[in-house]
């Protein structure tokens, strides 16, 4: 099925249904239903945000023209805002700040990529269709990077890839777990949504393009994996683990933009399909424990899950699938990414263009990445593994998880959700047949690659990952207890970078503002003194500023106004404000301008 919706309007929308479309359609309404029976029985959550973020994320991901992509992206960041704060403590309104600054400086950023994309490809051409074929006509091919890099800069903050991945553990951190198993199931995959479209409609074989992606990736799938393993936070390893996996789906991306095969898009299919399934039943287990403990630190829930052997058995197919053993469905999308990377490499080292800035020993080092992090992903579900089901607890706190931990009907939408990885993992034609439907969406493939996955070769190079990763949880875990050393500000790019940056902008922008609020007392003073010749003393209104003060100092609990240090948090809310309503008058110019010129 491919079909094309058009809704006439003020803003015109369009939709297509294909495979994909209809796929993630599929997986989003039942992980959805999966986690509305869940929260049904143990959280007394406002269900309203939920569904009409489920609406906006339809609307995303049936989208086919790059604006009515943006309007539902952005109603689904406002809507999934109030699923971050469901708690409504200190903890999850301070998330929610940070998780709406990215949301509206992303948002700001695909606008302005829109606006230059409009302006360079011509009216008319934002469908996804009308991107690719213009895009391919253009001569000068540089003059894309821009609008491309605002576009994936909006989206790629929304998915939670490095380095804008700083407000993913944040939010999951706080949030309700079935929250944060659809914001990491689902939503982040509206930001891989995005990243497709821009790199296979705007930079079709660019390899340029797909090379930066590549390198982007490998640092968020090494990176976020290497958090993981140090966190002591049950849920914050598992947003860490998050940031890795989404990594590994971009690099599927990038091996796309270089390969052009339908081998490649079948690898982001699975990795995307795998992420969905594994993280949701990941955050769902924490959700167990909190429920039944009201504590996620590790130190805290040691020894929950002996004597459960529901959780037992959800837990560790999960563990299984994300560590890519054999029979899980995470080893089926491990050997298709791998195979594409090995390709990948050697396309790269063929490539005079890239090879004039590194040499051909450099691209090994994808391979090794991809080997390390996979590693990583071993030790740190290896480390939950132990802490939830062979580590002892205190007696009392035993007795106290020992009543009934969870209710009928969870257990049977979860064991449903469940068994599809094993499922897929020992037939995997089954992955193949959806795959094949679904691959229309990234170029003209009529085929997939069914390739004999159970191999010795595929088998012992995913093995070697996984057997390294006991290694590592030894290593970094039992013998240097990586885990404990407080590290929280060295590794905080939020607090150690992006604030800082924050805080000079906004003293930059400080004083353009003081500048320009005070020229017009500085006009009247030098009338007063050349063409009016007068000495008398008259009234000057001071600046801007000066005369709001109280909007941009707000006053602490002393009473005492604030200074620079306590201005940019405590106004933040203010300014964010200020921004939506300059965009929100913006809009109202160009839809007035559209009417009448």
């Amino acid at each position: 099925m491919n079909e094309t919706f058009f809704i006439s309007g003020i803003i015109p929308l369009h939709f297509r249904a294909d495979g994909f479309r209809i796929l993630y359609a599929c997986i989003s309404a039942f992980l959805w239903f999966i986690s509305f029976i869940f929260t049904k029985k143990y959280y007394s959550v406002s269900h309203t945000a939920r569904i009409f973020t489920l609406g906006a994320v339809m609307g995303v991901f049936f989208s086919d023209h790059i604006i009515t992509t943006f309007i539902f992206f952005e109603a689904m960041s406002l809507c999934s805002y109030f699923m971050v704060i469901d708690n409504k403590d200190p903890s999850s309104m301070k998330a929610g700040e940070t998780y709406l600054s990215y949301a509206i400086i992303g948002g700001l950023s695909i606008l302005m990529g829109i606006f230059l994309l409009n302006n360079i490809l011509g009216e008319g051409n934002l469908h996804f269709e009308s991107i690719y074929s213009a895009s391919l006509l253009l001569e000068n091919k540089t003059i894309l990077y821009l609008p491309g890099g605002l576009l994936l800069f909006g989206f790629t903050a929304k998915a939670g890839l490095f380095p804008l991945h700083t407000w993913v553990y944040r939010t999951y951190a706080v949030s309700p777990e079935p929250n944060c198993a659809l914001l990491s199931g689902i939503l982040s995959k509206t930001g891989i949504f995005g990243i497709i479209i821009i790199s296979r409609n705007l930079f079709p074989q660019n390899m340029e393009w797909s090379l930066f992606l590549l390198i982007l990736a490998s640092i968020s799938a090494l990176w976020g994996s290497f958090l993981a393993l140090t966190s002591e936070c049950f849920k914050k390893t598992l947003a860490f683990s998050s940031v890795s996996q989404i990594g590994f789906v971009v690099i599927a991306i990038a091996l796309h933009g270089l390969i052009g095969e339908a081998l490649a898009g079948q690898a982001i299919l699975v990795l995307m399909m795998n992420h969905s399934i594994i993280k949701f039943l990941l955050f769902l287990c924490a959700g167990i424990v909190f429920i039944n403990t009201g504590k996620s630190n590790l130190e805290e829930i040691r020894g929950f899950g002996r004597g459960k052997p529901f959780f037992f058995l959800l837990f560790t197919i999960a563990a299984l699938s994300i560590s890519a053993i054999p029979l899980f469905s995470g080893f089926i999308g491990k050997t298709l990414l791998h195979k594409n990377l090995l390709e990948g490499i050697l396309i790269l080292q063929q490539s005079l263009s890239i090879q004039v800035f590194l040499h051909e020993p450099f691209f090994q080092i994808f391979d090794l990445i991809f080997i390390v992090s996979s590693a990583l992903t071993m030790a740190y579900m290896l480390k939950l593994f132990i802490i939830l089901f062979l580590e002892k607890n205190d007696v009392e706190k035993e007795k106290e998880t020992k009543v009934k931990y969870i209710g009928s009907l969870p257990i049977l939408s979860l064991t449903l959700t469940g068994i599809i990885l094993p499922l897929f993992g020992i037939f995997p034609f089954l992955l193949d047949y959806l795959t094949g439907a679904a691959l229309g969406f990234f170029g003209n493939f009529n085929t997939v690659y069914n390739l004999q996955y159970y191999t010795l070769a595929n088998i012992s190079s995913l093995l070697i990952p996984a057997l390294l990763g006991v290694f590592f949880y030894v290593i970094f875990i039992k013998v240097l207890n990586i885990h404990k050393i407080k590290k929280s500000h060295i590794i905080d790019l939020q607090n150690l970078l992006y604030i800082p940056i924050i805080k000079i902008l906004y003293l930059f922008l400080l004083m353009i503002m003081r500048f320009f609020s005070s020229l017009p007392d500085w006009l009247v003073r030098l009338s007063l003194k050349t063409f009016l010749k007068t000495r008398k003393k008259f009234y000057i209104p001071g600046n801007f500023l000066s005369a709001h003060y109280a909007l941009f100092f707000p006053e602490d609990k002393t009473g005492k106004r604030g200074s620079l240090n306590t201005e940019v948090i405590g106004g933040f809310s203010l300014n964010l404000l200020l921004v939506g309503g300059g965009i929100c008058l913006f809009l109202v110019y160009v839809f007035i301008a559209s009417l009448f010129f």
